[in-house]
């Protein structure tokens, strides 16, 4: 037998009543994950225009309702200035748009910044930047609450951060075991509204709205441990939660 490994890449669908994973023995349940029944979508505010999950909705669907004039003109353009000793990092951080139409906020990332910006003219809303532990490269994510919106980051580092949506001050901070690549999931569940966060290992995470660890919730996906490399996604009934990783076998 060779001992070479290979690279498989893997859709992962995993079942809300359980998260067990459509490849038959790639999961075990005993294996701390304990069934929380089935996820319910956050729908996003389609009425508003606001974009609020990365490609807009949990689907992944990339639709809006909008009519958008064309040919697209440049309205603006707001510049980021970085430390000299700093190079400019991939980004796949697509930006949030929150906020009735008038009052549209933009929220993106560079490297380890997050700003909040006014959607129609580019200035600045936040008095400064937010600087995080680590770059991020996951798309930010809209968590609400009745006590004000707030914008999760994943980082390079492993932290997950949970910014305020009016002001960028930071309201928790996570640390998870590696980096977070791919943008977190918020749901409901017949335990509470749960975020999940899909770990550089392969292991999903989940964490409550205050950025406490549920000690139930823990997953690997494929045979041990694959990488993701997209985004989840959940199916509109929320009985399903797909991604796609890679599983080195």
């Amino acid at each position: 037998m060779s001992n070479q490994m290979s690279r498989r890449a893997l859709v992962l669908a995993l079942a809300a009543a359980g998260l067990v994973s459509t490849h038959a023995g790639e999961f075990s349940p005993s294996g701390g994950f304990a069934p929380l029944g089935g996820l319910s979508p956050l729908h996003a505010q389609e009425a508003s225009g606001s974009w609020t999950a990365f490609k807009g909705d949990l689907q992944c669907t990339g639709y809006s309702a909008e009519t958008v004039a064309t040919p697209l003109n440049l309205l603006w353009r707001h510049t980021v200035d970085l430390p000299n000793t700093t190079l400019p990092s991939p980004n796949s951080a697509s930006p949030l748009v929150l906020g009735p139409r008038g009052a549209r906020r933009v929220y993106f990332a560079t490297n380890n910044q997050v700003i909040g910006i006014d959607a129609e003219t580019g200035s600045k809303v936040w008095d400064k930047a937010r600087q995080l532990e680590g770059g991020v490269r996951a798309p930010l994510v809209l968590l609400p609450g009745e006590s004000g919106d707030l914008i999760l980051a994943g980082t390079t580092s492993g932290f997950l951060s949970a910014l305020k949506a009016s002001d960028g001050s930071e309201v928790w901070r996570a640390k998870t075991e590696i980096s977070i690549p791919v943008a977190p999931l918020v749901v409901n569940t017949p335990a509470g509204r749960r975020i999940l966060v899909t770990l550089e290992t392969g292991v999903i995470r989940a964490l409550t709205t205050d950025g406490q660890f549920d000690p139930k919730w823990r997953v690997t996906l494929g045979r041990f441990g694959a990488s993701p490399v997209s985004s989840p996604v959940l199916s509109r009934d929320g009985k399903r939660f797909f991604i796609i990783g890679n599983d080195q076998t």
